[in-house]
């Protein structure tokens, strides 16, 4: 998995987060640590949405989950200076089984036997041709990448067969 290099060194257009479900973007260019402060904000005041989505809420895992974001943008743009590949997934932990949040549960119903995770199922099942439409949709509505192939490795961590 990517990770930045310097969590203190912005990326081209800027650090950036964004939580669809809680409605939150982070705003342009805020640091690094601003972005990790709003989202653990809006975690602990949001406890069910957090539950619902399986996000974490200790400052460490929180800080990787922004981490993740930026690394995976830098390395779908190819912007090597900015992330390394290989660095360690130890606060992207296994949830057991019986915590996983309903959407994930779901997409366990549908898993193929060659699928490490819910990230493979998903990618699967959205197929790559729908993947890169959504990538492109994405990236000319947002005016960024969408982040999928880091969700993707995420996932099967998180939510492992």
């Amino acid at each position: 998995m990517a990770r930045l290099k310097d969590r203190q060194r912005q990326i081209p257009g800027g650090f950036r987060f964004s939580l669809p479900e809680a409605g939150y973007e982070s705003s342009p260019f805020s640091s690094f640590t601003q972005i990790a402060n709003s989202v653990i904000k809006l975690t602990n005041a949001n406890p069910n949405l957090a539950q619902k989505y399986g996000w974490p809420i200790d400052r460490a895992a929180v800080e990787d989950w922004v981490d993740d974001f930026n690394a995976s943008i830098c390395k779908m743009n190819g912007w090597r200076e900015y992330y390394v590949d290989g660095g360690s997934d130890k606060h992207t932990s296994t949830i057991h089984r019986d915590h996983w949040p309903l959407w994930a549960k779901s997409v366990a119903t549908m898993k193929h036997p060659d699928d490490n995770g819910v990230g493979d199922t998903v990618e699967r099942i959205i197929g790559s041709d729908n993947s890169d439409a959504l990538k492109d949709w994405y990236q000319k509505v947002f005016h960024r990448v969408c982040g999928c192939d880091g969700r993707k490795q995420t996932w099967n961590i998180k939510y492992p067969y």
